[in-house]
């Protein structure tokens, strides 16, 4: 058992840089693709906040898609605390918690009346070969 977490924390050490990288990679494409629809039409955006080690967020972001959709910002894979109001502009949980690992927060005060989609939200990397 204790090899068997030592590998599992191996695995993390050596993937979390890559998942980071490409959730950053992934950002700056969503930033982009924001910034050339802008031109076409305003689109709504809001940075998220985070505390300094990325543990806590203290504003929920949020992007528009091309298709209008208002998606979460995706949350670091460090977060442990998010708000307990999800902001009403939101539409789309998709991705948002995806690799996030160690969170763990109830999330029941969350309005989630307007939101379409939920896909990957809670995504995590599950096939670890040993």
């Amino acid at each position: 058992m204790k090899r068997l977490l030592n590998m599992i924390g191996a695995v993390m050490l050596i993937t979390t840089p890559v998942v980071c990288g490409i959730i950053a990679q992934q950002n700056e494409i969503n930033q982009t693709t924001m910034k050339q629809n802008t031109s076409e039409k305003r689109l709504k955006n809001k940075s998220a906040k985070f505390n300094a080690d990325a543990t806590e967020c203290l504003e929920i972001g949020y992007y528009e898609t091309t298709d209008e959709v208002i998606k979460i910002s995706q949350m670091p894979t460090t977060i442990k605390k998010v708000p307990t109001e999800l902001p009403r502009e939101i539409t789309s949980l998709e991705d948002a918690f995806k690799g996030c690992n160690f969170f763990d927060q109830d999330l029941s005060s969350w309005d989630t009346s307007n939101i379409t989609s939920i896909r990957n939200i809670f995504w995590v990397l599950e096939d670890l070969i040993v």
